[in-house]
């Protein structure tokens, strides 16, 4: 290198003391100058090329050191095909008006469109349905992120429902909103309503039936005291009445006569008491009478009668079954013989 430069000053110095001496025509050589005849066209052209060869040598450039980079220095981005910034992310909801749709009719979705810096990008949106189905073309965002559309499905089912958001410029990125939608089947229309009444008249009755056969009391002593005993037969209450008026049965003895050796004899009706029982489960809200004790005087059974079951108003619908434990207590001194009385049952077709 360093040889180089010297021949190139070397040969700056000759192509300038040529030029001089072709313009002058003199040489000097130490202090005494020479003249020189006027070179030809021939030789002058020889000397101008050999100027500019000099003078092109004398212009090269000069090599320069390579920079040292720390790390290799990054290609543009519009070399690398990738946004110089990046893109602003963007979040896509999707609803539906109503939800649950309803099939055969018109449903509206709405998809809202936000960025992450809180502007508002632009863009399109694409409705799908199960990703592939599109439903229509691409609508754009209005300036508030909003992109609306509407469809109906002709089934009931579930639908997957999409919506694609599309930006305008790299500005921003794409997003998907999703919605898994309901659609019930329609249910029947209604034309109206019309009044029908109907007047349903009172029927049913009230039965009261008492089991045939006749009750023999079955005589003990207790200490001295005689007392006759016995179960009354049975007594059945069917109430089919669609009034609901409800119902009383009751029962009152008359007196003891006697026959045979005890003729003229009696034993009083209150000397007899009962205990009512039901025959089964007591059903339409019946209930049983309170016990008399016999004996009892006033208000035993020989007094008034007494109630062997009931029911109130409202209720007593069916049919019930009822009896009574009976005690005759027997007066001391009454004469022997065979007695006989009559219990007479009653009922009222309304309740107490």
């Amino acid at each position: 290198m360093r040889k180089l430069v010297v021949a190139v000053r070397r040969l700056a110095a000759l192509t300038g003391l040529i030029a001089a001496v072709v313009a002058t025509g003199i040489l000097t050589v130490g202090s005494r100058p020479a003249v020189i005849a006027q070179p030809s066209s021939v030789t002058a052209a020889r000397i101008v090329t050999v100027s500019r060869l000099a003078s092109r040598r004398r212009s090269a450039p000069q090599p320069q050191p390579r920079p040292r980079y720390p790390h290799p220095p990054r290609p543009p981005c519009r070399l690398t095909r990738k946004p110089c910034h990046p893109s602003e992310a963007t979040t896509t909801v999707l609803t539906a008006a109503p939800d649950p749709a309803i099939a055969g009719s018109s449903v509206t979705l709405t998809a809202t469109v936000t960025a992450a810096d809180k502007t508002v990008p632009m863009g399109t949106v694409q409705f799908a349905v199960a990703g592939s189905h599109l439903l229509g073309v691409p609508i754009a965002l209005n300036a508030s992120g909003v992109a609306v559309t509407t469809t109906t499905f002709a089934t009931a089912g579930t639908v997957a429902l999409s919506a694609v958001f599309q930006p305008a410029t790299s500005a921003y990125a794409s997003s998907t909103g999703r919605l898994s939608l309901p659609v019930n089947a329609p249910a029947g229309q209604t034309g109206g309503t019309e009044p029908i009444s109907v007047t349903i008249p009172p029927s049913g009755a009230l039965t009261v039936t008492v089991a045939p056969g006749a009750v023999n009391l079955a005589v003990s002593a207790t200490g001295g005291t005689l007392t006759a005993t016995g179960v009354l037969t049975d007594v059945t209450v069917t109430d089919t009445r669609n009034t609901y008026p409800g119902w009383a049965v009751s029962g009152q003895e008359s007196a003891f006569t006697g026959s045979g050796p005890a003729v003229g004899a009696t034993v009083p009706a209150d000397s007899l008491g009962w205990v009512p029982v039901a025959v089964g489960p007591l059903t339409g809200g019946a209930t049983l009478g309170p016990a008399v004790a016999p004996g009892t005087s006033p208000g035993g059974l020989g007094d008034t009668p007494a109630v062997l079951a009931q029911a109130a108003a409202g209720s007593g619908f069916g049919t019930n079954t009822v009896s009574a434990d009976l005690t005759l207590d027997i007066p001391g001194g009454t004469l022997a013989g065979v007695y006989a009385g009559e219990l007479t049952i009653t009922y009222l077709e309304a309740g107490p």
